[in-house]
């Protein structure tokens, strides 16, 4: 686990004032979700800029895989809009969705979308 301030304030809270918020911003705890959005982290060193890109390059990825696999039961002509319109493909703000494929872990609504 990443040691945010949060984190260090709920392990070590004799250390860690609890009131402490983001050193960056001042305005918001900082925790793992806030990292991603912080407004003061510097574009070209914000994670969340550098997930942008490799998301969308994923779904690119997969999407043409889908598009181009012969298989036994054809894709619906609606595939491709509905597959890029999927929430866990928001990075403006991320959604819920999206921050929990950062983590590895595939959205429901993926796998009952690809399920279907």
């Amino acid at each position: 686990m990443l040691l945010t301030l949060t984190t260090l304030q709920r392990r070590k809270p004799h250390l860690y004032n609890p009131n402490w918020l983001c050193p960056q911003c001042n305005s918001s705890p900082e925790t793992l979700n806030h990292l991603w959005t912080c407004p003061y982290i510097l574009l070209e060193f914000s994670p969340l800029n550098t997930f942008k890109t490799l998301l969308l390059a994923l779904r690119t990825n997969y999407l043409d895989k889908f598009l181009s696999a012969s298989s036994l039961i054809p894709l619906p002509n609606s595939f491709a809009a509905e597959f890029t319109a999927l929430n866990c493909w928001d990075c403006d703000p991320p959604s819920i969705s999206c921050l929990r494929l950062a983590r590895s872990l595939i959205p429901i609504s993926l796998t009952e979308f690809l399920g279907s």
